[in-house]
């Protein structure tokens, strides 16, 4: 799914679920393979992210979705992924070849994991990623 925010908000943001063990490990995933430092991040527990949550008539209680900014425009689900691994560099950026499969039988698999995250991967009580180093990346 994309949605339009207005053009006047920062580019290239991901907003992830701040208390899921899954998502800390893609954002710490991203960091380590974002050699420009491109991609902002943002939990959607944060100031940040509850207001771009609002914008979109999003609840933060029930986040099954990682979102990306791009441009003014808003990605969910597995478009939001390929999107970000299309700014990757090589070898992760073949990940983006997954855009072969329909965009619904990729949401189909995005949802499954994203309902079972918790059990697999853990559940977290606050963001962990936000030290030092990476300070200036966080929203």
């Amino acid at each position: 799914m994309r949605t339009m925010l207005d053009k006047s908000h920062d580019d290239k943001i991901i907003i992830f679920d701040g208390t899921c063990g899954l998502c800390h490990a893609w954002v710490r995933f991203i960091i380590r393979f974002d050699d420009t430092a491109i991609f902002r991040f943002a939990s959607a527990q944060s100031e940040y992210g509850q207001t771009i949550l609002e914008r979109l008539n999003m609840q933060a209680v029930i986040f099954e979705t990682m979102l990306y900014v791009e441009q003014g425009a808003v990605y969910t689900k597995s478009e939001s992924f390929l999107k970000i691994v299309s700014h990757l560099p090589m070898p992760v950026r073949l990940l983006s070849c997954l855009n072969i499969f329909p965009g619904p039988l990729r949401d189909f698999v995005y949802d499954r994991i994203a309902r079972n995250r918790y059990k697999l991967f853990g559940l977290r009580d606050m963001c962990l990623l936000t030290d030092g180093r990476y300070k200036d990346r966080f929203l």
